[in-house]
């Protein structure tokens, strides 16, 4: 069913193009940190919502359309607008619709994984929706994995991550447990971010060796062979490479995008570890090696001897289920083909087709 995007039941205006980070969404005529900035102006102008119930209900619908198209950014940027449109209601929005709307937008924006976003929802969240106990709680472990995701601020993670945990407890037992859950894989995200900043930085202030000793080095290599290549990385390991030194700017800037790829790197090698070991593949691998590393022996004058390894049995595969190189008929079919006396073809027996025809003719008749 075509959504009502216009009178015409059109496509909405579609946004500039994106650039190669899903990051910067720049699906409208403003980025979002002018968006943040420019609280008051409407984030996306182009698209016409009336400031009404029904008008956030076709921003809803707008939204999920777009999100199952796939254009995440501008899902992000709409959701910005229906807030926008939601504190400008006449008459003002019931407490409880607020509520569910300041929820719902951080909970699609973090499924989403639009940090910049999600942190600056679920702070206009806690700040005039007047969220319960439960609903605040989801909102601040939301806020503490935007925070540590986007600009690394552990600290300030870990503190949204503990002010969900005091409020969790007023909650009842099942949504308790459920958000003792969240924090729990919070944490550990957290732990995994924290050794990645402890790695990093390890190899970003790593000096670089000074060009005296650089240039002794070289002299002292003259002559003699180049040294072997280094052995390649370890699968889910990003390969050793120089180390990065500089201005702290720089080493932050650094520090930030191989963080974020190394994450990216570690999740992926995790579900294709994960893939493996559940469709048997790792399984059927292990047998073929065995069966390549096994020892092939044959009996030759009546005792077993190892097949040179020269051999044509290793360069030759026949189909499965057959011992020999060459597919000989049997005996007995051989003799059962000689027994017969093909040399005259026996006649065909038409009495049945006669009468069948004569029936027919006389039914017709």
């Amino acid at each position: 069913r075509p959504l009502p995007w216009s009178s015409s039941s059109s496509a909405p205006p579609p946004p500039p193009p994106l650039s190669g980070s899903g990051v910067a969404a720049a699906a409208a005529v403003r980025q979002p940190a002018e968006v943040a900035a420019e609280a008051d102006e409407d984030p996306w102008p182009e698209i016409r919502l009336s400031a009404t119930p029904m008008g956030l209900a076709d921003g809803r619908n707008r939204a999920a359309e777009l999100q199952r198209r796939g254009d995440f950014d501008s899902v992000a940027l709409l959701w910005d607008k229906l807030w926008y449109l939601s504190r400008r209601c006449a008459p003002p929005l019931a407490a409880e619709e607020l509520r569910r709307l300041a929820r719902e937008r951080c909970e699609v924006l973090a499924l989403l994984e639009r940090w910049e976003f999600v942190e600056r929802a679920c702070g206009q969240a806690l700040g005039e929706a007047a969220l319960e106990d439960a609903d605040s709680a989801r909102v601040l472990l939301w806020r503490a994995r935007a925070r540590a995701e986007r600009r690394g601020d552990l600290a300030g993670a870990r503190a949204d991550a503990e002010e969900a945990r005091r409020r969790s407890k007023g909650c009842a037992s099942g949504c308790g447990e459920e958000l003792e859950e969240e924090t729990e894989e919070l944490e550990a995200r957290l732990r995994e971010l924290h050794e990645q900043q402890l790695e990093e930085a390890r190899r970003c202030t790593e000096p670089l060796p000074s060009a005296s000793a650089s240039s002794a080095a070289r002299a002292s290599t003259v002559g003699r062979p180049a040294p072997r290549a280094a052995a390649p990385a370890a699968r889910g390991q990003w390969p050793a490479g120089p180390a990065i030194s500089g201005t702290p700017a720089s080493a932050e800037g650094a520090s930030e995008a191989v963080k974020r790829n190394q994450a990216f790197f570690n999740k992926m090698e995790r579900e294709f570890v994960a893939t493996c070991a559940d469709d048997g593949w790792d399984e059927i691998r292990r047998g073929a090696e065995e069966l390549e590393n096994e020892p092939v022996a044959v009996h030759w004058q009546g005792q077993w001897q190892q097949i040179p390894a020269d051999s044509d049995y290793y360069n030759v595969r026949v189909p499965k289920g057959f011992v020999d190189r060459q597919l000989r008929r049997s005996p007995e079919a051989i003799a059962a083909d000689a027994a017969r006396d093909l040399s005259t073809k026996p006649r065909r027996n038409l009495d049945e087709l006669r009468r069948v025809e004569e029936a027919t003719r006389k039914a017709v008749e």
